[in-house]
């Protein structure tokens, strides 16, 4: 999979999540307490750092090919 296909896909998971996550805060399943604390505490987080992760994308990748450097590992092509 190719870094276009890769991100195309990343991001309609993203969204579609998203658009989970509101469906869940506009129904009768947000008042369950056991799936509030999953949202809560498990799908939110996870959202909210896979969203960062794409946005610094280009951030992270320097700074991981830097610290792979750092310990003596080969750099990425």
């Amino acid at each position: 999979m190719n870094g276009a296909t890769q991100r195309g896909a990343l991001r309609w998971a993203y969204i579609l999540a998203g658009l989970g996550l509101g469906v869940f805060l506009y129904s009768p399943l947000s008042t369950i307490p056991e799936t509030r604390a999953v949202v809560l505490y498990g799908v939110f987080p996870l959202l909210a750092l896979s969203g960062f992760a794409m946005w610094q994308r280009g951030r992270l990748a320097r700074l991981l090919g830097r610290s792979r450097r750092a310990r003596g590992g080969e750099p990425r092509p």
